[in-house]
């Protein structure tokens, strides 16, 4: 992985883990996935990146060597606009 990415990643997990803290409610729903694991696969430009839901948080990684529990696949546009 290179540098810039898991910096990126670190960056974007920090801030959404902080603003979940101004979300009693979604960290309480949060609990429910527990050790669920969610890919999203970019197909343009090709990026991975797993989502580990652990207690009223998540992780951020850029590799995960089991199954995933759910995966949402679509080019970066296609995510833009959800």
């Amino acid at each position: 992985m290179s540098t810039l990415k898991a910096g990126l990643l670190m960056a974007l997990e920090s801030a959404v883990n902080n603003s979940l803290t101004y979300d009693p409610a979604t960290q309480q729903a949060l609990r429910a996935l527990d050790g669920k694991v969610m890919h999203i696969a970019c197909t343009m430009p090709p990026q991975s990146v797993y989502v580990l839901f652990v207690g009223e948080h998540v992780e951020l990684w850029s590799l995960f060597e089991g199954a995933a529990d759910t995966t949402l696949s679509g080019s970066a546009s296609a995510f833009l606009g959800l």
